[in-house]
């Protein structure tokens, strides 16, 4: 079985997908979060490019990070929350200490997980990335977080409703 085709381009995510692999949760959470990363990249460059444009010399350079007293560029940081406490390990336990070992290779979801720490090392260009693991389906207690707990659960919602259409191209822009 091969995977799907994944190429990232031009701020575009192209997906064609394989019909012979089977869509899971995980890998729309995989999705979901290079999607989302994408995003915080595609704005940031708009922001940066509107701010270049008006040629102000008071117009602040957001790409430009903070030195710090060590010297270290200071980023800003950009908070990623999911309910895929696996997927969220993934990018910060699993795949690094994988590609230390060479077993990348042995991972489920290779296809999107390469597309997914893509996207994460393109995002460390501007953004220092902070991943927060949310508890799903309305048991989330921390009352900072069920905003975006009720979000979460809507996009499960719609997930479950789009179960069985496995076959899809998908641009993400």
């Amino acid at each position: 079985m091969r995977d799907g085709v994944y190429t990232i381009a031009d701020n575009k995510i192209i997906v064609d997908h394989n019909p012979d692999v089977r869509s899971t949760n995980n890998r729309a959470e995989i999705l979901a979060i290079s999607f989302g990363l994408m995003l915080a990249i595609r704005t940031i460059k708009k922001i940066t490019n509107a701010t270049h444009a008006t040629n102000s010399t008071h117009a602040t350079d957001i790409t430009n990070p903070i030195t710090q007293s060590s010297n270290k560029p200071k980023l800003p940081k950009l908070a990623v929350y999911s309910d895929s406490l696996n997927t969220i390990n993934t990018i910060t336990t699993y795949w690094p200490n994988r590609s230390q070992q060479g077993t990348v290779n042995e991972l489920t979801n290779l296809d999107l997980l390469r597309v997914l720490m893509e996207m994460t090392e393109r995002v460390k260009e501007h953004f220092t990335p902070e991943y927060f693991h949310i508890r799903a389906h309305g048991k989330e207690t921390r009352v900072e977080l069920k905003e975006i707990a009720a979000v979460q659960d809507q996009v499960d919602k719609l997930a479950v409703k789009a179960k069985g259409y496995d076959h899809y191209r998908l641009i993400i822009e």
